[in-house]
């Protein structure tokens, strides 16, 4: 299944990165996570779309088709549900864009949610999904 990655900085990506082996997902992972902390899209061909937080020590993750009608499923865990209030701050479109951390899991399951998608174009289970 064909998945592409794509920035969302303050200039659209509309070339994006075809992303070809689970390494190569996970490497790009690791590497964007040295940064600050910014949203990024992975888009599969059956239309859905994974967007993700990435960051340290945590990311976090949504689930919607790429029509962006609802249901809008975001990820989330029984821990981060009990972390209490409190944000992280991600970069979308050049704007800090704080999410709840209730709604923000350890970067390691983002990666595996990632990996999932990359393999399925689906949600995973292995985080709980919300929907907002």
């Amino acid at each position: 299944m064909k998945t592409i990655l794509y920035a969302c900085h303050s200039e659209e990506d509309t070339v994006g990165t075809d992303i070809l082996s689970e390494k190569q997902l996970l490497e790009l992972i690791d590497y964007l996570a040295t940064g600050l902390p910014a949203i990024y899209e992975l888009r599969s061909e059956n239309g859905f779309v994974l967007s993700m937080g990435i960051g340290r020590p945590f990311g976090c993750a949504q689930y919607v088709h790429q029509n962006w009608n609802p249901p809008y499923l975001v990820a989330t865990t029984a821990e981060a549900r009990q972390r209490g209030g409190g944000e992280v701050d991600f970069i979308y479109w050049d704007e800090l864009t704080p999410m709840p951390m209730r709604r923000c899991v350890p970067l390691e399951l983002i990666k595996k949610v990632a990996v999932h998608f990359l393999n399925t174009g689906e949600r995973s289970d292995t985080v709980e999904w919300e929907s907002i």
